[in-house]
């Protein structure tokens, strides 16, 4: 079958506008996966400040002295203390500067400010050691 030039023509033009409609329907579906991976992103922010704020809510709006730790190999630092606390040592030991012991461990605060041995101290942390 022989083609004369201008129908070779035509169909090298439509074998490029067939590729060009491939190249827009995968960019058009990158682009839905990118807008859907975004939304699920944002939902699961939303979700994630939505559950940090009741935490906090519950946190700080009760009059049991509570503290979070955060594990850290062996050790258990002071994640945060609720609003309880902080006026409890405030109230107590005005000194203690309990924010700034945001992030050290709570075997040395034990010690420092509330002055208890390592026997008690450990004796203190074993149910949370072993948790761990």
């Amino acid at each position: 079958m022989d083609l004369s030039l201008p129908q070779v023509a035509a169909v090298v033009g439509l074998a490029s506008v067939l590729v060009m409609l491939v190249y827009v329907a995968a960019l058009r579906s990158q682009y839905q996966l990118a807008q859907a991976e975004r939304a699920r992103t944002a939902a699961t922010e939303a979700q994630l400040q939505e559950e940090q704020r009741l935490s906090r809510s519950m946190m700080d709006n009760t009059s049991d002295l509570m503290a979070i730790y955060r594990i850290d190999g062996e050790r258990l630092l002071i994640a945060e203390w609720n609003r309880a606390l902080r006026r409890f040592y405030s109230g107590r030991e005005p000194e203690v500067d309990v924010a700034a012991w945001i992030g050290r461990p709570i075997d040395e605060f034990l010690a420092e400010v509330n002055g208890m041995d390592a026997a008690a101290v450990d004796q203190r942390l074993k149910p949370f050691r072993t948790a761990t």
